[in-house]
């Protein structure tokens, strides 16, 4: 994966090997063949993320949320966040923001990297799982994740989205929210 712009030169690839012919003779084989340069573009002016992420295809998932989003303190809500690349090793996905509102606890998990290679190419996949538990009872806004990244086959900025939720929680005494 190159690292800086302009023109990347891998050095020529070499075989050195030996087989026997129908009649038991041992040969020596030998080959060698030059690769071709290839350009590498520099970081767009207008790609806006922090994080340069040029991918054929991002996703980002979430799971674990409650359906209603109604909560009462002490619950424990485990949310799984997915972040999956087409044409990246998982190493360049950045971790995924974990900032919670007050009146939420958050408790994390060590991320999952995982990178497999397939007759389409390399896809890569983050996972981080959270326990959150809600504390204070109230309105309490889990903010909106937004990953930047750059579409290589339409050549254009596109951002994967989870939109912000908010969860109601009740006091786990039963006194209704402020």
């Amino acid at each position: 994966f190159p690292q800086k712009p302009g023109t990347l030169n891998l050095p020529a690839i070499r075989f050195e090997g030996q087989s026997r012919d129908p009649d038991g003779a041992l040969r020596f084989l030998r080959d060698s063949a030059e690769l071709f340069e290839i350009p590498v573009k520099d970081v767009p002016a207008e790609f806006s993320g922090s994080t340069w992420l040029p991918a054929t295809s991002l996703s980002l998932a979430e799971a674990g949320m409650p359906p209603t989003l109604n909560l009462t303190t002490g619950d424990n809500l485990t949310r799984t966040l997915s972040l999956q690349a087409d044409g990246l090793p998982s190493e360049a996905l950045p971790p995924l923001p974990d900032s919670v509102p007050d009146g939420l606890r958050r408790y994390p998990e060590e991320p999952q990297r995982n990178t497999s290679v397939g007759p389409d190419g390399i896809t890569s996949t983050l996972t981080q799982t959270r326990a959150l538990v809600p504390v204070q009872a109230g309105k309490l806004v889990l903010p909106a994740i937004r990953i930047p990244w750059w579409d290589t086959e339409s050549n254009s900025e596109k951002v994967a989205v989870i939109p912000a939720q908010t969860l109601n929680v009740t006091s786990a005494d039963g006194a209704a929210m402020p």
